[in-house]
């Protein structure tokens, strides 16, 4: 073993920032929180598209305390809201792999969320064009930021074309330079 030497490896930290749709598609970040000592959670999203910030909710549910199952209704109240406002393409990022990968294997799955699965494929079967995405949690920051608000306040929110205050840090820090935000004045 003499002679060996651990290499110090160069690792760059990748920056994760979140990237602006193409033209002609919407961005929808889901995610969701749970208060298990209050039995609250809540789902909360936020919807970009090339222009900037095209509107932001949260829902809240009570009794709810399994992460998936709360991450699966998220998604679910994301592409809810993108019918509701006619999104034609839609690119959906959530932080929670396991429910990419149900997703994926949704023909074979018996998972608890398998219902709010089927659900979400029959809600992206409206769109004419429908990805479903893992990403970073850090990335997906803005939509965590709605769900805890929900969280807090205990009642569900829709912000359209503006985006809320306690939103304007994260939208910055999660987007890259050159996209627009629309924070509003004040």
């Amino acid at each position: 073993m003499q002679g060996l030497k651990k290499k110090k490896r160069n690792r760059r930290r990748e920056v994760s920032t979140w990237l602006g749709p193409p033209d002609g598609v919407v961005k929808l970040n889901s995610d969701g929180a749970i208060r298990q000592g209050e039995g609250i959670a809540a789902t909360g999203g936020v919807a970009r598209d090339m222009d900037g910030f095209r509107s932001a909710w949260c829902r809240v549910y009570h009794g709810i305390k399994d992460p998936l199952i709360i991450e699966a209704l998220a998604m679910r109240d994301a592409l809810v809201e993108a019918l509701k406002q006619n999104f034609d393409k839609v690119v959906a990022e959530t932080d929670c792999s396991e429910l990419v990968r149900l997703w994926v294997e949704r023909s074979n799955s018996r998972a608890v969320i398998s219902p709010i699965i089927s659900e979400i494929g029959e809600l992206c079967a409206n769109f004419t064009s429908f990805e479903l995405v893992q990403v970073r949690r850090t990335t997906n920051s803005v939509a965590h930021e709605c769900a805890r608000f929900a969280c807090a306040h205990g009642a569900p929110a829709d912000w359209m074309d503006e985006s809320p205050s306690f939103l304007s840090y994260s939208l910055l820090a999660d987007c890259n330079s050159d996209y627009p935000v629309n924070i509003p004045p004040g």
